[in-house]
């Protein structure tokens, strides 16, 4: 049986995977070297690593995706994170989503941005378009 080396370590690459951690969990132990796995360890390995290539093929954001991602966009413009806090680092992001958690608990629906309908993300963005966004835009011309 001919092994397709280049296809495993392509996939090990593209999931942050290490080959020898891989190797010892599909031998029980036995070994941390590809070429030493019996041919039914290997199927078994590459059984495993395609379908994780399939559950991230079928991988679907959350309804709602577009609407929030407008939103942390349109907060990042008007600077809603501390002038400390890395603007495009994780918790540049994370800052932002407090202030939008928090505002959006202060509407009608008082609920955190991640539980909120697409629906009511919807009206969200409206609101945060039309009114907040633009008042801000305002009080930059003052």
């Amino acid at each position: 049986m001919t092994r397709n080396y280049p296809q495993f370590f392509a996939i090990c690459r593209a999931y942050d995977l290490e080959k020898d951690g891989l190797a010892h969990d599909v031998s029980n132990g036995r070994t941390q070297s590809l070429r030493a796995l019996t041919d039914k360890e290997w199927n078994q390995l590459m059984d495993y690593l395609k379908s994780i290539q399939a559950e991230q093929k079928n991988w679907q954001p959350k309804p709602g995706d577009i609407q929030r991602k407008k939103m942390i966009s349109i907060a990042r413009q008007m600077n809603w994170f501390p002038l400390t806090a890395p603007e495009d680092g994780a918790q540049g992001i994370k800052m932002i989503m407090a202030r939008l958690d928090n505002w959006c608990l202060q509407q009608k629906y008082k609920k955190p941005l991640m539980e909120h309908t697409v629906q009511e993300l919807n009206i969200l963005v409206s609101i945060f378009e039309e009114k907040v966004f633009k008042s801000y835009l305002v009080g930059l011309n003052k």
